[in-house]
């Protein structure tokens, strides 16, 4: 077997998701590559450029450089997680990981040509020993989204160590430019979440608690996934409404689409929709303090409604229409979808209301999607569209949080960071998902990349002026709720006997807050090497995993980022570098269970109100 099918088989079974087509042609060669043997010959490649050959290792002795490069990190913990844009050789990678064998790293490797190049002369199952995810391939882009996107959090935000292989932006200049800025987004987006979070905390927390006792008896989106499944053939378009000024300029083509296209609205965009004759087919709120006044129309209470647990009570209790509940949006949710073995479903979003209305469409099947109100920015000023609130001021362009961006036109208009966030995501779902064809039919806003810019007009008469007319109202209607009956009575039972498992639960935190202060005082008297420490640390680990396997700690996890982010901002503001890990880490778990043990008075005094509102207690 010659060496690229060794490597190929070895891709294969290592590293499945990697899509990889055995009958792959490059197009066209646009590295001129070339192999060179250093000292000890060992086979470096390397890319000729402007009659200059760049290689991907040292040509005197590729092992100790790549030690060298190695040996560059500084601070590397049990939490760090490196990130490596290029393979090269496979040298540098294989150095890393058997320098950190305990660490995670992703590689990418977007370079199809590159990559082909590595798997025809170097040895791909000595190189990727280790914990070590690949991006490459087909979808090398996708994956290396992806693959952030579940590592990266503000918990390790600090230890992404983030390197570019040695000489491969002098070969890949633009591909590294644009990784480098996928990777900040990334960051910049983990960090945006942690804002909204800790801003909306107790009204997010409010709101869980209370839409639980509408979770149990309502829908789930997946139960419109599944309404749509007979007609996703079709290749019928779905058209996400949302609240941008430019709604204004196109609003009345809209009504030529009902029956047509399946129309979702967003909250903000309801009253302009209505008040054009328009009837959506879903709308969606997600906003923890969305203003109730945008539902107080009966034609709107009406309207079959996705949202969010942590989206406003006060809207979900009055709502008159189906309203359909993401699964695994929470622990506590989750966990009852596994009791009952029920589907778990989750939305991926950029944080807007209309990135979740995209998510929805998108998994509901509908091979194209059409953007309206989806400005993105604040054209000429103007922040929504005229129908949303009254008297509403526009922007003030001098204030520095606003800056400039491309608009559909070619010419700039003014949007802010939480704005263009959304619109990066945009760009990132288009790529990832090339099976799905988005129009932007705003007609003004901030350009997004990957979408066909046109009309509404245009756009309708493109994609449904042929369709049948379906009454998406009636398809998507469910006949029967998320749980039965019998289940329903069962989660009630539940939900009475929360108070007193919380009761036990709080003496488990605190024994375990008793062990991470004994832990800590050990640890600042260097008593590490001590039985009794080692038996404290076992004893400690074991009642974490009790923790983490208790149902309760799914009920209490609408606290945890919470907590961890208030934890985590004391640890990484801590200048006291005395301090080490293991003593940031038992302070930090102190911390979380005195907190934890706050909250669980807090909740159980909630929870026995709710118990009597809902009338599964008496006062």
């Amino acid at each position: 077997m010659s060496l690229y099918n060794e490597n190929i088989k070895f891709l294969k079974e290592n590293y499945p998701y990697v899509k990889w087509d055995e009958e792959h042609e490059l197009e066209s060669n646009v590295h001129e590559i070339c192999a060179i043997n250093d000292r000890k010959n060992n086979v470096m490649l390397g890319v000729k450029v402007d009659n200059h050959i760049w290689s991907f290792g040292s040509c005197y002795d590729a092992e100790m450089a790549a030690e060298h490069w190695v040996n560059q990190f500084e601070n590397v913990n049990y939490r760090t997680i490196f990130i490596i844009v290029g393979v090269g050789n496979g040298i540098y990678i294989r150095k890393l990981a058997e320098k950190y064998p305990e660490n995670y790293i992703i590689v990418c490797e977007p370079d199809m040509e590159l990559f082909v190049a590595y798997l025809e002369t170097q040895n791909m199952k000595r190189d990727f020993s280790g914990k070590i995810f690949l991006a490459a391939g087909e979808n090398a882009d996708a994956l290396y989204i992806e693959l952030m996107y579940q590592v990266i959090n503000y918990d390790n935000k600090k230890e992404i160590k983030y390197e570019i292989l040695p000489n491969y932006q002098n070969v890949n200049e633009q591909l590294v430019l644009l990784y480098r800025k996928k990777y900040r987004d990334c960051v910049s987006r983990v960090i945006i979440k942690r804002n909204t979070i800790v801003v909306d905390e107790q009204t997010r927390a409010e709101n869980q608690l209370r839409n639980m006792f509408y979770f149990y008896k309502k829908f789930s989106i997946g139960q419109l996934y599944d309404a749509t499944e007979k007609i996703t053939h079709q290749n019928r378009a779905a058209i996400v409404v949302a609240a941008g000024p430019s709604l204004d300029k196109n609003i009345t083509e809209l009504k030529k689409a009902q029956n047509k296209a399946f129309i979702i609205v967003v909250d903000t965009a309801l009253k302009t929709v209505i008040k054009a004759g328009v009837k959506p087919d879903l709308a969606i709120m997600i906003d923890p303090e969305k203003d109730p006044s945008l539902f107080e129309n009966e034609v709107i209470k009406n309207i079959p409604l996705c949202v969010s647990i942590y989206g406003n009570y006060r809207i979900i209790s009055k709502h008159k229409g189906e309203v359909f509940f993401p699964t695994g949006e929470s622990n506590l949710t989750e966990a009852l979808m596994k009791k009952y073995n029920k589907g778990i479903y989750t939305v991926p979003t950029g944080g807007s209301v209309a990135n979740n209305a995209f998510s929805i469409v998108g998994f509901m099947g509908f091979g194209t999607i059409i953007l309206i109100g989806q400005d993105l920015a604040y054209p000429n000023g103007q922040i929504h569209t005229a129908e949303a609130y009254d008297d509403e001021k526009g922007i003030e362009a001098s204030n520095s949080k606003y800056f400039e961006v491309e608009d559909i036109y070619g010419g700039k208009v003014y949007t802010e960071s939480n704005m263009d966030s959304y619109r990066k995501w945009y760009e990132e779902q288009i790529n990832i998902n090339p099976q799905i064809r988005v129009i932007d039919a705003t007609e003004g806003g901030a350009k997004i990349n990957g979408t066909e810019i046109m009309t509404l007009k245009e756009a309708i008469s493109l994609t449904c002026e042929n369709q049948d007319d379906i009454d998406y109202r009636s398809l998507i209607k469910p006949t029967e709720t998320m749980f039965n009956e019998e289940q329903q009575e069962e989660i009630e039972q539940y939900f009475i006997n929360i108070e007193s498992q919380l009761s036990k639960l709080k003496k488990v935190l605190k024994d375990q807050e008793i062990n991470y202060i004994q832990l800590e005082k050990m640890e600042i008297r260097n008593q590490q090497n001590e039985s009794k420490y080692k038996r404290l640390v076992e004893k400690t680990s074991k009642t974490a995993k009790k923790l983490e396997e208790n149902e309760l700690m799914d009920f209490l996890q609408l606290y945890q980022n919470i907590v961890e982010y208030r934890v985590l901002d004391n640890m990484n503001d801590d200048q006291d570098k005395t301090l080490t890990e293991s003593i940031k880490a038992a302070k930090g778990g102190k911390m979380i269970c005195q907190t934890y043990i706050e909250n669980i008075d807090t909740v159980k005094v909630k929870w026995h109100q709710l118990l009597i509102e809902n009338h599964l207690i008496e006062e």
